[in-house]
C-alpha cells in the first residue's frame, strides 16, 4: 500500500517546519503543542536558569510536604513510561549533546572525589573486598608520592589524572590503607618504563 507522509508543524520558536513527531502530543487538548520538543527544552532550560533558586526552593517545600506520595507517584509513572522516559532522554542527548559534555567534563572537575569513592565501593563490591572508605579519607595531593608528576583533573583520563591505590593488597578498601597516586603510577605494572619501576622500588 501507499504510505501515508506524516504531517508537518511549524514550530512557533524557531519557524522551523518540522514533522509532527518532533512535537509533543496533548492528551488533554488532543493536540500537537506549538512548540518543537527542542525548542520547549531549551525554553525549559532557559527558564530554569533564571528562576533557579526560587524553582528550587519552590520544589524542596512541595517534595517536604508531600514525600511519600511523590514517591509513590514517581515509581509509578517511571513503571508506566519506560519506553518513553527512555524515549525522552535519548533525544534530549542527541539534541544536547555538547552540552551534555561540557556539564559532565564540569562535574568531574568538581567532584573528583566522590567519583574516586564510588569508583572505590564499586571495585570492592565486585572483587569482595572490605571498604569502610568515606568522603573526607579521599584527599588528593598536588603530586603523585610515587612519580612527582602533578595531578589534575581532565575531560578525559590521562597519566596525570588521581587515582586511588590500596597500600597493602591483601587488605580493602578501608581507612589507612589506601592513597591517591596518579594514573600512571596505578598502572605501572603492566607497561612501566626502568625509571618508573625505580620509583615504584623506592617507594616501597
Amino acid at each position: 500500500g501507499i504510505k501515508k507522509e506524516r504531517n508537518m508543524k511549524i514550530c512557533t520558536n524557531c519557524n522551523i517546519e518540522k514533522s509532527e513527531n518532533e512535537f509533543y502530543f496533548r492528551k488533554e487538548t488532543k493536540k500537537y503543542i506549538n512548540c518543537c520538543k527542542k525548542c520547549a527544552s531549551d525554553n525549559a532550560r532557559e527558564y530554569y536558569k533564571n528562576n533557579k533558586e526560587k524553582i528550587d526552593l519552590q520544589n524542596k517545600e512541595y517534595y517536604e510536604n508531600n514525600k511519600e506520595e511523590m514517591i509513590i507517584q514517581n515509581k509509578e509513572y517511571r513503571e508506566n513510561n519506560k519506553p518513553r522516559i527512555a524515549q525522552y532522554q535519548k533525544e534530549y542527548r542527541d539534541n544536547n549533546k555538547e552540552e551534555i559534555r561540557i556539564q559532565r567534563k564540569e562535574y568531574r572537575k568538581k567532584n573528583i572525589e566522590k567519583i574516586i569513592l564510588k569508583s572505590a565501593h564499586n571495585r570492592a563490591i565486585k572483587m569482595g573486598y572490605e571498604s569502610n572508605l568515606i568522603l573526607e579519607d579521599i584527599i588528593i595531593p598536588k603530586t603523585c608520592p610515587i612519580l612527582g608528576i602533578p595531578l589534575f583533573v581532565s575531560s578525559v583520563r590521562t597519566d596525570n589524572t588521581p587515582s586511588i591505590d590500596r597500600i597493602n593488597n591483601n587488605k580493602g578498601y578501608i581507612r589507612g590503607n589506601i592513597i591517591i597516586v596518579s594514573w600512571r603510577a596505578n598502572n605501572l605494572k603492566s607497561d612501566a618504563s626502568i625509571d618508573e619501576l625505580e620509583k615504584l622500588y623506592l617507594r616501597i
